[in-house]
């Protein structure tokens, strides 16, 4: 990683910290509720997730549902990966410092809930108003 990414990441760092709730005083609370805050966003996720799964009777959408989720995680780890890039036996810790657990947590939990906003507004999609769901014309319950 170049001297200059580095630089922008924790300056972009710095600034999402700042921006954090000012509830959390010391960087272990901190790191603590922005964790919790990802473990909320999950939970989220996987609820919109069963409910759009409990809506089909198909094991072919329901397999082709499951494979876009592992897919989907795939692409999320990705994007940590990335935005937290790190040379061959680097330490993130040693890196980003301390607050790497806030930020980590904080970006996954950013994209978990652009996953779970995604998943609603495309069951509410597929719904119609006696809460069936449509899909090739038929319908399942």
């Amino acid at each position: 990683m170049t001297s200059f990414t580095k630089h922008w990441l924790r300056s972009a760092a710095i600034l999402a910290v700042l921006a954090a709730p000012a509830a959390a005083q010391t960087q272990m609370e901190m790191n603590r509720q922005a964790c919790d805050d990802l473990a909320l966003a999950d939970a989220a996720m996987t609820a919109v997730y069963k409910t759009a799964l409990s809506y089909y009777s198909d094991p072919v959408f329901e397999e082709k549902f499951r494979q876009a989720q592992r897919t989907w995680i795939v692409y999320r780890d990705a994007q940590l990966a990335a935005y937290f890039a790190l040379d061959e036996g680097e330490n993130a810790a040693f890196v980003y410092g301390s607050m790497y657990p806030t930020l980590k947590c904080g970006y996954q939990s950013s994209l978990t809930q652009d996953r779970t906003k995604f998943l609603k507004e495309w069951l509410a999609e597929l719904q119609d108003e006696q809460g069936m769901i449509r899909t090739g014309g038929e319908r399942y319950r």
